[in-house]
């Protein structure tokens, strides 16, 4: 690979003398503000050295009963994505505690061993192992600082769901097996009631 494809254009996109196009800048809407009163971050007051093995232990347990008789690395991926986001929604404070040190977490950890399984069986189609660990881990951790930010929101299973759904195609999941490791976790663990 060459590093050219990294560097930034300096020339415009098109030439001057074509015109840009305006059939497809045009169609584009423009963005929409979120209102300011929906998913703001949330202040973080400082929290206990002690809470930190506490709350990953917690957290870990709860991942680890919910994959208990999952075969799938796929499907572990998106369920731990979806008890996270219920960890967040049902203990804030603990939540708040596994936030701040997620990359050395023992859900992290889990996180890293599916996508490696995954990985090894071929099912995820990831060209490198590293990069898959790392965007697992990435969208895992923002839909945990999602779910910390806006708390309840009605919006959180669908985005949640989307998330996964978007995480295991990058993984290299086809669309059908994606969709459904992504349904089936965002229904069982954050729309049925517990």
């Amino acid at each position: 690979m060459t590093t050219e494809l990294l560097e930034p254009r300096t020339e415009p996109r098109w030439p001057a003398h074509s015109p840009q196009r305006p059939a497809q800048t045009a169609a584009r809407p423009a963005p929409q503000a979120l209102p300011p009163e929906r998913c703001e971050p949330a202040a973080h007051a400082p929290s206990p050295a002690w809470a930190a093995p506490l709350s990953d232990a917690t957290a870990e347990a709860r991942v680890v009963e919910a994959n208990a008789h999952v075969e799938g690395p796929g499907a572990r991926v998106a369920r731990t994505l979806c008890v996270l986001v219920r960890y967040a929604l049902d203990h804030p404070v603990e939540a708040r505690v596994l936030a701040r040190r997620f990359a050395v977490s023992g859900v992290a950890r889990r996180v890293r061993l599916d996508v490696t399984e995954g990985w090894a069986l071929g099912a995820f189609k990831a060209r490198d192992l590293e990069t898959a660990e790392l965007a697992a881990l990435g969208v895992v951790e923002i839909a945990l600082q999602r779910a910390l930010d806006c708390g309840p929101d009605p919006a959180t299973p669908l985005i949640t769901r989307e998330l996964a759904f978007g995480l295991l195609r990058a993984l290299g999941l086809p669309d059908s097996v994606a969709g459904a490791h992504a349904r089936d976790a965002a229904l069982e663990i954050l729309i049925t009631p517990h």
